[in-house]
């Protein structure tokens, strides 16, 4: 359907051509750039409704999801604020593509998560839904049993170990005050602040060259034991 500036244009056209007008004559060139000047405007108008209408197709394509996680409240905060799954939900450049990338990693996401807190044998049902456009991505999370500290040593060796009654002493303070004793559940963050604690009161105790040689924490989720 022709505007009225399109239909403008048109008459114009034929105005010049009806009345014989040769190219070069003054009058057929103000008709030629009326004409032009009349394209344009419909070409700004045409490029105006574009630009109006392009919010509009853009909010409607515009995309999103959201999730719903079942899991007992004493891990969700740290599910809610480390899964990736969540992180990602305000992103302008996320997609259904990328949802389902981020939906496929998140269980093994989730296993990581609940390791670090002695979960290791976790059960995780998922699914995710598309109605009409609204994603809907669903998570039912048990953690399982925590696994356990079984036992742990600490050993130091070097000028500290010279048999001395004062350095045995020191040595029975530092596993007395040990933050992960036997029967503790087993935490990622715990066992790396026990280590540096250790290395702290070494280092207040004339041996300002002390440093940890090695470490090491055998976890079985089986039996839900560590040994470190």
């Amino acid at each position: 359907m022709q505007n009225p500036a399109s239909k403008r244009v048109l008459r114009l056209v034929q105005k010049a051509s009806a009345l014989n007008i040769p190219v070069d004559n003054p009058v057929s060139t103000m008709l030629r750039r009326e004409a032009h000047a009349l394209r344009e405007a419909v070409r700004v108008a045409a490029l105006a409704v574009c630009l109006l209408l392009f919010p509009v197709f853009a909010l409607a394509q515009e995309f999103g999801y959201s999730v719903e996680m079942k899991v007992p409240e004493a891990q969700r905060k740290l599910l809610e604020e480390y899964l990736d799954i969540y992180q990602w939900r305000d992103n302008p450049r996320m997609n259904p593509e990328q949802l389902r990338l981020l939906f496929r990693n998140a269980p093994d996401n989730i296993r990581e998560l609940l390791a670090t807190e002695g979960y290791f044998t976790p059960t995780i049902d998922s699914a995710l839904e598309d109605k009409a456009g609204k994603w809907l991505a669903r998570f039912t999370v048990e953690p399982g049993e925590p696994v356990l500290v079984a036992s742990f040593d600490v050993q130091v060796r070097g000028a500290f170990a010279d048999g001395s009654e004062a350095n045995a002493a020191r040595l029975r303070k530092l596993r007395e005050r040990w933050p992960l004793p036997v029967g503790a559940v087993f935490r990622q963050k715990q066992w790396e602040e026990a280590k540096r604690a250790a290395l702290r009161d070494l280092l207040a105790e004339r041996y300002p060259r002390a440093e940890i040689v090695s470490s090491e924490a055998i976890v079985d989720p089986k039996t839900r034991k560590a040994v470190l």
